[in-house]
């Protein structure tokens, strides 16, 4: 990896990482907070009107922002031209799918089993035309690897579930409140981004610019759905099948696991994407770099994903309350699971994508969809709890195709993940069995607190035991001080 390159990645990645870290820290207290103050089925309604507007919300990008981020332009003028044209085709679609929505809206909701929440569809469906705004100026921030005016926007966003989300469900106790909450923080993220970006979209039409888009993302889309179809399938079964009391349940346990893993995911990702791009005609900094990011990742989400399986009954009281004990051993094992394909499959997709494949990545989501979807629809006609079990445990099989794909297709053997990740699994395994140790000496709370801080040392110890984890350390350690004597360096010639 030249030195350049490897600097922009280090920068890139500490302010989407300080992003995601700031945006996280409110989360906690808004959860803690709307937990008590509404009932699951509240949020059973919100995840049925999320399956609609979050579908919408696939065609309103129509796959330009990775168009944006991946493509090579000949010079700026190029650039603004293509965002000009991706823009307005954005805001044409947004309106077009408003308008569906709201003409729609009492069918759509009943289709979802909340009939009587169409007005919520309605203003939810706002945050449509919002995320039109702000797709492109946030593509152009990645696509030069520039995550600090992204840095700003999200502590920024952070902020209004606080502010407006937690006094709305304290007057209004109902599922109105989050339905607020998320069109507010969607259309400050859409002003911010613009107000923040060089670039300031305009109208523009040219046919040609836009067949270039489509053809370019019609895979990006097709991927995009099926990742959607993936993730919002088990949503629309579980409505259907059972009520909106179990539906807020299984939602709620699992946003709840994913908010917080994905400080960690949302952080990465997209640096991982932007870097991989830059370097796709690179063979030896392309592996390079996914080796490092994957070794990143899975430092990070392993012993988070392990720790929070071992204490899930304290991390339910503390995060949600006694009243969502019932969903203390699915977001354990949810977690658990989520740490591994997180590791291993979501940096796989970014291979595919930053490749120019993403019809490898939709061929792969569709043979899941065709074993996911069923044993998601029987396990929940067997009941809530085996829908728990099996709705976690098939999703360890996306890891074992992207094992075979990776091998097949780019090079990348399993021998050479394990040998990436193996420091980290040990360490981690060395951590939970402390954690079991701990957890059968005593039950009592503040010793549990006390045993995490026990848990977390034991994992360090354990990564500092290998050399190419202090070598890994030491390498980054010298490429900050670097940036600082060059920083330094800089000041004082001017």
């Amino acid at each position: 990896m030249q030195n350049g390159f490897h600097n922009e990645v280090l920068k890139a990645t500490k302010w989407s990482v300080m992003a995601e870290i700031a945006a996280k820290l409110a989360a906690p207290i808004v959860n803690i907070i709307l937990a008590r103050l509404l009932v699951p089925d509240e949020f059973g309604i919100v995840a049925s009107i999320t399956i609609i507007t979050s579908f919408a919300d696939i065609f309103t990008d129509a796959g330009f922002q990775k168009f944006i981020v991946q493509h090579e332009f000949e010079d700026v003028d190029s650039l603004n031209k293509y965002s000009d044209v991706a823009f307005t085709a954005n805001a044409v679609l947004s309106v077009l799918i408003f308008s569906i929505v709201f003409c729609f809206r009492r069918s759509l909701a009943a289709a979802v089993q909340c009939a009587e929440a169409y007005n919520g569809l309605v203003v939810a469906a706002l945050s449509i035309l919002c995320t039109s705004f702000s797709s492109i100026s946030i593509a152009r921030f990645r696509k030069n690897l520039n995550f600090k005016p992204i840095f700003y926007i999200r502590i920024g966003s952070s902020l209004v579930p606080l502010l407006v989300t937690v006094p709305l469900a304290f007057a209004f106790k109902n599922y109105w409140a989050l339905v607020i909450g998320s069109v507010c923080q969607q259309l400050f993220i859409a002003v911010m981004a613009v107000a923040f970006s060089t670039y300031k979209p305009r109208l523009r039409l040219n046919m040609k610019m836009f067949s270039d888009m489509v053809f370019f993302s019609l895979w990006n889309l097709m991927e995009t759905l099926s990742i959607w179809f993936a993730g919002q399938a088990n949503i629309f079964i579980v409505a259907n099948v059972l009520n909106s009391y179990y539906l807020g349940l299984y939602k709620t346990g699992m946003a709840t696991i994913n908010s917080y893993l994905s400080i960690i995911t949302a952080s990465i990702s997209p640096v991982l994407f932007s870097a991989l791009s830059r370097a796709q005609n690179d063979t030896e900094t392309y592996r390079n770099t996914f080796y490092k990011f994957q070794k990143i990742m899975s430092m990070l989400v392993l012993p988070l994903g392990v720790g929070i399986f071992l204490y899930r009954d304290l991390a339910v009281l503390l995060l949600l309350g006694s009243q969502w004990g019932e969903i203390a051993d699915f977001m354990g094992l949810w977690a658990l699971i989520s740490a591994f394909t997180i590791t291993f499959s979501n940096t796989a997709c970014e291979v595919y994508r930053s490749m120019g494949k993403p019809k490898i990545s939709f061929v792969l989501q569709m043979i899941y969809l065709i074993i996911y979807i069923p044993v998601v629809y029987w396990s929940a006609r067997a009941g809530f709890r085996v829908l728990c079990y099996a709705g976690c445990f098939v999703r360890l099989f996306p890891v074992l195709l992207d094992f075979i794909t990776l091998s097949v297709f780019f090079g990348i053997s399993f021998r050479s993940l394990l040998k990436n990740t193996y420091t980290q699994i040990i360490a981690v395994a060395v951590m939970a069995a402390v954690g079991v140790l701990c957890q059968h000496a005593e039950n009592a709370i503040a010793w549990q607190f006390f045993s995490i801080l026990i848990c977390a040392a034991t994992y360090v110890i354990a990564l500092l035991l290998f050399p190419d984890t202090r070598r890994e350390l030491r390498s980054a350690k010298d490429l900050i001080r670097h940036k600082e004597r060059i920083g330094v360096k800089r000041k004082g010639e001017k």
